[in-house]
């Protein structure tokens, strides 16, 4: 079973020891490398993605002025770092926890109306899942990475 979890402290041994795979890492982070500015910001909120009540993924949950030059802030959310552990990939964990995503918002973040993330073009398999879990494209914009396209879906529609 799938659940997301705000980031508690017994969950920091497992994603310390977190795995992405090269490809992978050109789109996003480690926990580890994440996790310190996540606490050093109240605007960020860490969320564990569990298996069985086993870490297998993590993103972070962005609000606030900061987010701006991705979407209009006003009660938005903007998912960053999504990653999964390489050794749970192809379990379907990602869909599943996006899919989850709203009805987690909606209880934990009640003033938030839209989810937002950016996506690198050229990670095609991120957009796939994305369209899958119901986020439309919204616009693009240039990225440290490269091009980004913008993708939203509204908390309330699922």
């Amino acid at each position: 079973m799938i659940k997301l979890q705000k980031y508690k402290s017994m969950y920091k041994s497992a994603l310390m020891n977190f795995h992405l795979d090269e490809a992978d890492k050109k789109y996003t982070a480690l926990p580890s490398t994440i996790l310190k500015s996540t606490h050093e910001n109240p605007n960020k909120t860490a969320v564990v993605i569990l298996k069985n009540d086993i870490p297998a993924g993590f993103f972070v949950l962005h609000q606030g002025e900061e987010i701006r030059k991705y979407i209009d802030p006003e009660n938005t959310l903007l998912i960053r770092a999504l990653s999964i552990d390489s050794a749970y990939h192809r379990q379907g964990i990602g869909l599943q926890s996006m899919t989850l995503l709203s009805e987690f918002v909606r209880t934990s973040f009640p003033n938030i109306r839209k989810l937002a993330l950016a996506v690198n073009m050229k990670n095609e398999k991120a957009q796939g899942l994305y369209l899958k879990a119901g986020y439309i494209e919204d616009h693009r914009r240039m990225g440290a990475k490269g091009e980004q396209m913008v993708m939203v879906k509204d908390v309330y529609s699922s």
